[in-house]
């Protein structure tokens, strides 16, 4: 009896066991068997809310693996083919009594087959159509009807009915999202290697290599048929016809050597960027702040520098390597000997050192450029000053000197740089040349001989020629590198969610009881990086469910700090903050989110470049379903915000443009709470933000916090 997609699924009793499975199959090494121990999660009725909390279970539990699952929505036209191509993904699906199963998709096998994982821990493989058919039924249900109407009214007839039943199901439906579907994938903070390998950029690499490989053999193989039919006097036509099949046979090799470069390179680059992404996300707000707009424009130059450099330094490197290695094999069969091999290790070894130079050089003149640019700022922002305390005659001496300087620097640079670009593979030439000179004069070598020496040397110069222009790449590469290295660290450093708590409060759920702790701190410390003094040390808070809290002080006395803190942006230096009876590393950093909600002070709040209904409910759900919609409004208009969605003409799906200028200081202070509001967590905290209201809207604002959220901390001066 054949089986259906539905027996391969995993039942939820098992899904820790399944997580477990797909760790260990994607060779994540934590504590596996210990990551998970919570119960599968209780699932509501209702399909759609039924999906999120699934999806929030897995996702939780998956980072305590070590493992990214991310949701994806696939249309229903492009299923088949993104399920071949996903690999390794989790499939929500049901069984034939309608219970829940998960399907762990691996790759895809031969054409329209899957490979999957089964509860047996055995591969299997399926159809892709009956895994597109099954997930596809919920959508295709409601057009049947209506689809047999029409097929009956065309006059189709019975035999090839159900032919042309499913083309016209699909191509209605074709547009139609298809949820419960998790790529599975490692976390940015993950082992780089690993990484690579998982994007296959070693496959691509070794194809790349390989390919060049060919392509040289080949060009040997062609130079020494021409060479051998000129230097013996032969002009047959099989030798030329040989001489232009080898040539042509290196076009395809030419094609799957850029194919594959190409490949590798973007794949570098996707791991790269949210490798860099990742520590952009890790860095404090702090550390923003001090960086500047200057100074994070300089990181998003260098990164690009990076990844395009990165992959085409080492494919360089790769081709110069294997271009050298064949010249220096042909030149030890070749006329000469092994003379001229060791001429090229010897002149191989000075490009080298004179590469070092280079680098060490361009890295200095590039300390001096920045030092000058900064020492420019400076003065600029400083002149006055300037003008009242320096002579005139002296304005320019600092900089008469650095100028010198830095042109010193860069004539320096330039000459290495000459040198490497011009000499390297010229020097080469003249030096083999010098050393075939006395094989010439006494005439013993034969027309072979003479004609791989020839192949040699030409090869070399080549090598020569890819190497000194990858040097100057390195060089490059190595100043970018020393600019992202700490977002690169930033992002290994970044907190490790690895949440062990089971019922993920959805944003939906009821608020605890009355007098209930949320949150507890104990003599919490925090300082700002290079400042000694900490800007709250001791400080002891209890909020429980239901509380309203008015909290007041002077500038500069942390109350930002601390809510901050209690809303998961910044982490304590010292002492024990707990939500819900639990810490930080338990909750994990999306869990501590999901309860507690800010709306920070006005200068650190921002509005998107999107709609309104978009920034309102970005922190609750998207794409919102109706009843998201109906709250957002019903808010809205207890806010005073009614008026201003009743003249936008697209109302709540009105673009507001880029920190929402289209709209009034007002306005964007009542949809910051607005959107506080709606993400329904159990702790609300206003961080001044009704110090843009005037008194009635002020009202409303407090009236409409007071009803909505469960429990509210308001900050505000005295």
């Amino acid at each position: 009896m054949s089986r259906s997609v539905a027996d391969f699924g995993w039942p939820l009793e098992r899904l820790g066991t399944m997580l477990i499975a797909v760790a260990e199959r994607n060779s994540v090494e934590t504590g596996l068997r210990a990551a998970v121990t919570a119960e599968p999660p209780i699932l509501p009725d209702d399909p759609q809310a039924e999906r999120e909390q699934l999806g929030r279970w897995l996702e939780h539990q998956g980072a305590g693996l070590g493992l990214e699952l991310e949701p994806i929505h696939v249309e229903l036209g492009e299923l088949a083919r993104s399920l071949a191509r996903m690999g390794p993904a989790l499939v929500s699906i049901r069984d034939r009594l309608g219970a829940r199963r998960m399907l762990i998709v691996e790759a895809g096998g031969r054409a329209g087959r899957l490979r999957v994982l089964g509860p047996d821990l055995v591969r299997h493989s399926i159809p892709i159509r009956d895994l597109v058919d099954l997930l596809a039924e919920s959508t295709l249900a409601p057009l049947r009807a209506g689809c047999e109407q029409i097929l009956a009214a065309a006059g189709v007839p019975e035999s090839r009915r159900e032919r042309a039943r499913d083309a016209l199901l699909h191509r209605r439906a074709a547009a139609a999202p298809i949820a419960g579907i998790w790529q599975v994938r490692l976390p940015p903070a993950a082992n780089f290697s690993r990484q690579l390998g998982r994007a296959r950029v070693g496959r691509s690499l070794a194809i790349t290599a390989l390919a060049h490989l060919g392509h040289v053999v080949l060009l040997l193989g062609s130079w020494w048929l021409i060479a051998r039919g000129i230097l013996a006097g032969r002009s047959e036509v099989g030798w030329l016809i040989a001489w232009a099949l080898l040539l042509l046979s290196i076009v395809p090799l030419r094609v799957i050597q850029s194919w594959h470069s190409g490949l590798a390179a973007l794949r570098v680059g996707a791991v790269l960027k949210r490798r860099l992404l990742a520590g952009v996300l890790a860095l404090r707000p702090d550390e923003l702040r001090t960086l500047g707009i200057g100074r994070l424009l300089a990181l998003v130059i260098e990164a690009d520098a990076v990844e395009s450099l990165a992959i085409s330094t080492g494919l360089i490197s790769v081709t110069a390597l294997i271009d050298l290695t064949m010249a220096g094999w042909v030149l030890t069969r070749g006329a000469g000997g092994s003379l001229l091999a060791i001429l090229l290790v010897v002149w191989l070894a000075i490009v080298l050192l004179v590469g070092w130079r280079y680098t060490v050089r361009r890295t200095s003149w590039a300390r001096t450029r920045l030092t000058m640019t900064h020492a420019l700022v400076e003065r600029m922002v400083g002149h006055t000053t300037r003008l009242a305390q320096e002579p005139a005659e002296r304005w320019h001496e600092r900089e008469d000197a650095a100028t010198a300087g830095y042109l010193a620097s860069s004539a320096s640079m330039d000459r290495l740089a000459t040198m490497l670009g011009v000499v390297a593979p010229r020097g080469w030439t003249l030096l083999a040349v010098i050393g075939l000179w006395p094989v010439l004069v006494a005439g013993t070598p034969t027309t072979g001989e003479l004609a791989l020496a020839l192949g040699g040397v030409l090869l070399g110069q080549a090598a020569l020629t890819s190497l000194s222009g990858g040097l100057v790449d390195l060089a490059d590469l190595s100043i970018a590198w020393r600019e992202v290295k700490p977002l690169v660290a930033a992002a290994t450093q970044a907190e490790v969610q690895q949440p062990r708590v089971l019922r993920i409060r959805p944003a939906s759920s009821e608020p605890g009881q009355p007098g209930q702790p949320i949150v507890e701190a104990r003599e919490l410390v925090y300082r700002y990086a290079k400042r000694e003094r900490a800007v709250l040390r001791g400080a002891n808070l209890r909020i429980s469910t239901g509380d309203r809290i008015l909290l007041e002080g002077s500038s500069g006395g942390g109350k930002s700090t601390l809510a901050a803190l209690l809303a998961g942006l910044r982490r304590p230096d010292a002492g024990l903050l707990l939500l819900d009876g639990l810490d930080r590393p338990t909750l994990g950093e999306l869990g501590w989110r999901e309860r507690v909600a800010a709306a920070p002070q006005f200068h650190e709040n921002h509005v998107l470049a999107s709609t309104f209904m978009f920034n309102l409910l970005m922190g609750r759900r998207w794409p919102p379903r109706p009843e998201d919609l109906q709250l957002a409004y019903t808010i809205c208009k207890q806010l005073g915000l009614g008026p201003l969605l009743d003249r936008m003409p697209a109302g709540m799906h009105q673009n507001v443009g880029e920190t929402g200028w289209q709209l009034s200081h007002g306005e964007r202070s009542r949809l910051f709470l607005a959107r506080a509001l709606l993400q329904g967590a159990e702790l609300v905290i206003l961080d001044e933000s009704l110090a843009a209201l005037d008194p009635d809207n002020q009202a409303l604002a407090l009236e409409c916090a007071f009803e909505r959220a469960p429990t509210l901390l308001v900050i505000a001066h005295p």
